[in-house]
């Protein structure tokens, strides 16, 4: 601190043209500047300026430093421009992390119009289902549904969804549709590798919560996969609406236990921060206008 002081009182006399008016100019006293001037000479052991009362006069050693200083501090000057102009719009890269299912679904998309309107932003996208550690990976920001793993992150909820229960009508005829939760555990269920416990469905319904075990010939990391599964009736699936709005509206799917559910949220996270960077900031209020009526709204009957 007291160098990058020194330097600034030396280049503000060179051109000031005294040590009387670069201390004014800096808010110091004349003493104290002269002060950091001479202890500036004696750290670097050779004189800069040649004082008479009338004027200052470099030394060769004090034009060498001068053009050096003067180049270092206009470079720092750009550097704190730059770093401000961050927060007045947004430029660089943007990291984000997206559920792979989810954000190809509804997030990619509109990422081509959030691009045109933030054309100095690259965007730097990892779709993956797995909770990535934004704080240690380095990501900006993430979008996440259901639980959001991380107490240290910042949220914003984006939107609720519903996580429903579904069957192909070929396997609700092959199999029969349960008629409690109960029965679930007598029937091929599609498990997500990510829940916290795969083979337990947690859900609410008329007569409160429950949590079911269940077991089935699938166990995947994707849950666009296992409606797939579903599809071609290879058992029930118990997955966000968002996941199959489609497939409830072309009748591929069909609910099962439609009093029976479990709603979760949509989020937008991103670091702890004194100020949220205005990249971030932009990414988030773009998130939230999108999502105020969700695609999937009203696909569950």
């Amino acid at each position: 601190m007291s160098r990058l002081l020194e330097a600034e009182v030396f280049v503000a006399a060179v051109e000031a043209g005294s040590l009387t008016a670069a201390s004014k100019q800096l808010g110091l006293t004349t003493s104290y500047a002269s002060k950091l001037v001479t202890r500036l000479e004696e750290r670097l052991g050779v004189p800069l300026l040649i004082r008479t009362t009338r004027k200052l006069t470099l030394t060769e050693a004090g034009r060498i430093y001068h053009e050096r200083t003067t180049e270092a501090l206009q470079g720092l000057e750009q550097a704190e421009a730059m770093a401000a102009e961050l927060q007045l719009r947004p430029t660089g890269t943007l990291r984000v992390t997206l559920p792979g299912g989810f954000g190809t679904q509804f997030v990619l998309g509109a990422l081509a119009e959030f691009a045109g309107l933030y054309p100095d932003l690259k965007l730097e996208l990892l779709f993956l289902d797995r909770q990535v550690d934004m704080i240690g990976e380095g990501y900006d920001v993430g979008i996440r549904a259901g639980a959001l793993g991380d107490d240290r992150l910042i949220a914003r909820k984006l939107a609720s969804a519903d996580r429903v229960l579904c069957a192909s009508p070929a396997y609700l005829e092959r199999a029969g549709a349960p008629d409690t939760p109960e029965a679930l555990a007598n029937h091929a269920c599609l498990l997500y590798a990510y829940h916290a416990t795969p083979g337990r469905w947690r859900m609410r319904g008329p007569d409160g919560e429950r949590e079911i075990e269940v077991r089935g010939p699938i166990v995947a990391n994707n849950g666009l996969q296992l409606v797939e599964a579903a599809v071609l009736g290879r058992g029930v699936v118990f997955v966000p609406t968002f996941h199959v709005a489609a497939e409830l509206r072309a009748g591929r799917l069909q609910r099962v236990l439609p009093a029976w559910g479990w709603q979760i949220g949509v989020f937008a996270v991103y670091p702890p921060t004194l100020r949220v960077p205005i990249k971030v900031r932009v990414f988030v209020d773009f998130m939230l206008e999108r999502m105020r009526e969700p695609p999937w709204a009203g696909a569950a009957g």
